[in-house]
């Protein structure tokens, strides 16, 4: 469970590590309240959370792949 935070210890890498896994699991918390307040709840149409998503998709996969 913890094997990224001990070989990031182990390599001088916790500052970026912790960085990088703190971006990308915030992240996914937003995607589960996307999910919440589209297919979930119903909450915005269609539109909204094709524009939500799809904010979500351009902040999360090409900024954590070039920081990585």
């Amino acid at each position: 469970m913890l094997s990224g935070l001990s070989t990031s210890k182990r390599f001088n890498l916790t500052r970026d590590y912790a960085l990088l896994a703190g971006y990308a699991n915030l992240f996914w918390l937003l995607y589960s309240i996307g999910w919440a307040i589209t297919d979930g709840g119903n909450v915005i149409g269609v539109t909204q959370m094709a524009i939500y998503f799809g904010i979500l998709d351009l902040l999360l996969l090409p900024v954590l792949a070039f920081a990585v």
